[in-house]
């Protein structure tokens, strides 16, 4: 008995050590801490300092309002990550992305609430751009339908 746990500690060390831990990098990081730290609620991304940020994981945002104006910048996926770029929590009210790229991911946003609204934004290259995730509470019992009330513009030039 002792020999086969000292068998399954080496085995949970070895797992542990193989974990990879993914770091952000410096671009990446201080988009986050810009919209975690927004004053105002209000993010500008500075395109003279750089075109594109490489998203290698989800940027969730929980914020109750939140303006992100990319000033034609592109967010890019890492090649390793195959996540959502903007995860939006159910408690917000207003998101703005306004002239933004989001680029080679399989979900662009994913959001659980009608608090998204674009301005200028292309999608490029993703699966699925834009997913709505219906949250219902268990053990409950479930009526309703959904309709089709999505209001867009798509255009070639931007407003």
């Amino acid at each position: 008995m002792l020999y086969q746990n000292y068998q399954n500690k080496e085995k949970r060390e070895d797992f542990q050590n193989r974990l990879i831990t993914k770091k952000r990098n410096e671009r990446e990081q201080r988009f986050v801490d810009s919209i975690h730290g927004a004053p105002a609620s209000k993010v500008l991304i500075d395109t003279g300092e750089f075109r594109s940020i490489t998203i290698t994981d989800s940027l969730f945002i929980q914020d109750d309002s939140l303006s992100i104006i990319g000033n034609g910048a592109t967010l890019l996926s890492d090649s390793s990550y195959t996540g959502p770029a903007f995860i939006l929590a159910s408690a917000c009210k207003y998101i703005l992305l306004d002239s933004l790229i989001i680029e080679n991911f399989d979900i662009g946003i994913l959001i659980q609430n009608r608090s998204l609204h674009l301005k200028n934004v292309q999608f490029r290259n993703c699966r699925i751009p834009v997913q709505y995730q219906l949250l219902f509470p268990g053990n409950k019992f479930i009526s309703g339908g959904l309709t089709d009330s999505l209001y867009y513009h798509s255009d070639s030039l931007p407003h």
